[in-house]
């Protein structure tokens, strides 16, 4: 019987570097985990992780589709045949907790971990108020539309004989996902019909879509959508929220950078809210106004209502279809008291209430909230550490501080970056490799480079990646370098001088000429005479040669 791993045992492998899979509970032995340690050096992982297709489906999380995966025999105990299992590695997994908060789990948590999907939440709905939705879209819980990428052709193949249906991208200042999501079918429609370089027909199926004059969709050429900077910079889905805590998919949902469930889903003309967690109604009104949502409607259960209510608040938008309790209000001040505080505190250190004086600073100032298997939320403290051979060891808190640090570091004194996850409640700290040094062959000659892995911090990855992007256009914009000519040496008669120059035979060809600045020479030749004239890094040239030989 193959011993079951409990979080002891789980430490154990993941510094021993064996790989595991989380869910079966059972240590893989034999050729199967030589198998396994062959694909982790084959294809780089660093993650000692590995997890069936069905596992990852049953918590809803995706294998990328690219993804290879790692046949494991083992005997069907009921019938003795020989049966095999396809494991993936967790770093081909979306949605799945990164290491760090894995590692996190104490047994109690691994438990619930393994035992399956958590009851779903109840759902907290935010819409603008006042508009319409647009149900054949949105009530579906389909995709937002991308229309800059789909509905139009690459910018370089742009003409002007070609149009298609576009809808401004902001209407009375919100986001205009219903008539962005019309143009694209419209779009879709014409390129199938072979009818995008007819614009009046266009135009007569455009007259006969309902509401599309309510949501400003006219014919244009396709130049003139191209230029429209605002499909491009696409403010109102943001890849990002939170300053890079919750990363969005292509679905429109919003997950921690770290993996795990989702967080808030983006409906286009709705947001969903799928966690209890403070982050999820945050995150939701940070969404909504950067979708030009000034005032919003709920729908769901009361204690989401009242939570969705306190933080819209707190950003200035009015909710209009919900009337706050005693308790609300009261909750209100209480926050307001306290971001007041923290604002007058930071403006003026003199200012702040004893009380604020006499609390401790945190020794780690950067605190990001995860939310544990229980639905509670946590916080985990950050240090990124530098390390870097004959150099004392650097710490930051901020990424962007730890990427310059390691971009500035040479590579010849091996610099690396490490990330330490401090988890509140029990103290444990989880270090993990972000950045490092290797060799590798240019030309055919050994090179050291920097390399940084996204999957383990793709924060810090961006902000390395921001910084090089910088370097470059930097390199760009200095002047080219002209150094001092390099030495050069002329051998031949002089020809004749003619004005300020004088003109040597340097060859046996006709064009064999060379005509030196007499300003240049140390002195001034005989002609017919033999002469070596040789220039320095200075551009000043020195002449050698027999006595001159006079033309008759």
């Amino acid at each position: 019987m193959a011993a079951q791993m409990g979080m002891e045992r789980i430490h154990q492998l993941v510094r021993a570097g064996l790989p595991f899979n989380p869910f079966s509970g059972e240590e893989i032995v034999g050729a199967n985990l030589d198998r396994l340690r062959a694909s982790i050096k084959a294809f780089g992982w660093t993650d000692p992780r590995f997890i069936s297709r069905a596992e990852a489906s049953r918590h809803g999380w995706q294998i990328d589709p690219k993804a290879t995966g790692v046949q494991l025999l083992h005997r069907n105990s009921s019938n003795g045949t020989m049966e095999s299992t396809e494991l993936f590695n967790a770093a081909n997994v979306t949605g799945m907790p990164l290491l760090p908060d894995f590692l996190a789990l104490s047994d109690q948590d691994l438990e619930a971990f393994r035992g399956g999907v958590e009851e779903p939440v109840e759902e907290l709905r935010i819409g603008p108020a006042g508009r319409q939705l647009n149900r054949t879209t949105a009530e579906a819980g389909l995709p937002p539309p991308a229309v800059a990428a789909e509905a139009t052709p690459a910018p370089g193949k742009a003409s002007s004989d070609r149009y298609v249906v576009s809808a401004p991208y902001w209407l009375d200042g919100m986001h205009n996902f219903t008539g962005l999501t019309m143009a694209r079918e419209l779009n879709e429609l014409i390129q199938k019909a072979g009818i995008t370089r007819d614009q009046e027909a266009m135009k007569r199926l455009l007259s006969g879509r309902d509401r599309a004059a309510m949501y400003e969709l006219k014919v244009i050429s396709e130049e003139e959508h191209l230029q429209d900077a605002d499909f491009v910079r696409n403010l109102a889905e943001p890849e990002f929220l939170l300053n890079g805590e919750l990363v969005r998919d292509k679905h429109g949902a919003y997950r921690p950078n770290g993996g795990g469930k989702e967080v808030l889903l983006d409906q286009g003309e709705s947001l969903v809210i799928k966690s209890k967690s403070g982050q999820a109604y945050e995150a939701a009104i940070e969404l909504a106004k950067a979708k030009g949502w000034t005032a919003i409607e709920l729908s769901g259960n009361g204690k989401m209502l009242a939570n969705a209510w306190l933080e819209a608040k707190m950003s200035n938008i009015e909710v209009v279809n919900y009337k706050p309790t005693l308790e609300d209000e009261k909750r209100l001040a209480e926050r307001m008291a306290l971001e007041n505080a923290k604002k007058v505190a930071q403006e003026s250190p003199e200012a702040a209430p004893e009380a604020a004086k006499q609390e401790p600073a945190p020794e780690v100032v950067e605190v990001h909230p995860y939310t544990d298997h229980d639905g509670h939320e946590k916080t985990a403290k950050i240090v990124y550490t530098v390390t870097q051979e004959g150099r004392d060891n650097q710490e930051f808190h901020d990424p962007a501080d730890a990427a310059k640090a390691f971009a500035k570091a040479p590579a010849k004194n091996m610099p690396a970056v490490f990330r330490s996850v401090v988890r509140d409640g029990n103290g444990e700290v989880t270090t993990e490799a972000v950045a490092d040094v290797s060799q590798t062959k240019e030309r055919g000659k050994d090179k050291l480079a920097k390399i940084v892995n996204a999957k383990v911090d793709q924060v810090f990855h961006q902000a390395y990646t921001n910084i090089q992007e910088a370097e470059k256009e930097a390199k760009k914009k200095e002047p080219a370098k002209t150094g001092p000519a390099s030495p050069q040496m002329f051998s031949g008669k002089i020809l004749r001088i003619e004005g300020d120059a004088v003109i040597q035979k340097i060859g046996r060809g006709a064009n064999d000429i060379k005509s030196h600045p007499i300003s240049k020479l140390d002195r001034v030749p005989d002609i017919g005479e033999v002469v070596d004239i040789s220039y320095g890094k200075d551009g000043k040239a020195i002449m050698s040669g027999k006595a001159a030989e006079v033309e008759r």
